[in-house]
């Protein structure tokens, strides 16, 4: 079990660290929404890949639920473990001013749609009819740009520790599709 996780997690793990460094060469913003969803497929395939394998090549086609579900969940854990620690090293010591060009993009987009987002946010906060800290579109959006702004490195890593429920899902259902 462990030889599996080790192979599907450190197969995952390096792809994940090539792709999100070519989204970075190619685009120059290895945050952005688009492809950075794409990463959500790395992990699909080294934990299903993982589990498969598991239960083909090592378990014999005997594989009860709760191994296939600890490959799996081992495959995710190891691999969110490698991906927090690149995503931090990335951003503060490989290329440190990719967060900087990440924030000042982020806000860049903010400015620019100000106008129709404060509208959509008071349109918002009209229809909750109740406001009693008399909240406004313009202190929402305020308030989001100072958390852009204060957005670290760590920030951006620990971020990557959400996909713990991405494989935990995938694990689920794999585990379960894949039983004896």
């Amino acid at each position: 079990m462990l030889k599996t996780i080790a192979i599907f997690s450190s197969a995952g793990s390096a792809v994940f660290c090539l792709y999100f460094t070519a989204v970075y060469v190619i685009w120059g913003n290895p945050f952005l929404d688009n492809p950075k969803s794409v990463d959500f497929f790395i992990y699909l395939l080294a934990v299903a890949g993982g589990v498969s394998y598991y239960r083909y090549k090592v378990a014999g086609k005997e594989m009860g639920f709760l191994g296939g579900f600890g490959v799996g969940m081992g495959t995710t854990l190891c691999m969110v473990i490698v991906s927090i620690l690149f995503v931090y090293l990335f951003t503060s010591s490989l290329v440190p001013n990719t967060l900087q060009a990440h924030i000042k993009q982020r806000i860049g987009y903010f400015e620019t749609n100000k106008k129709a987002m404060v509208q959509h946010l008071n349109e918002q906060i009209t229809k909750a009819k109740e406001n009693p800290e008399k909240i406004t579109g313009e202190k929402i959006y305020n308030a989001q740009i100072l958390v852009f702004q204060r957005l670290t490195a760590w920030d951006m890593a620990v971020y990557e520790a959400g996909k713990l429920l991405v494989g935990f899902i995938i694990s689920l259902v794999t585990a379960a599709l894949l039983r004896k």
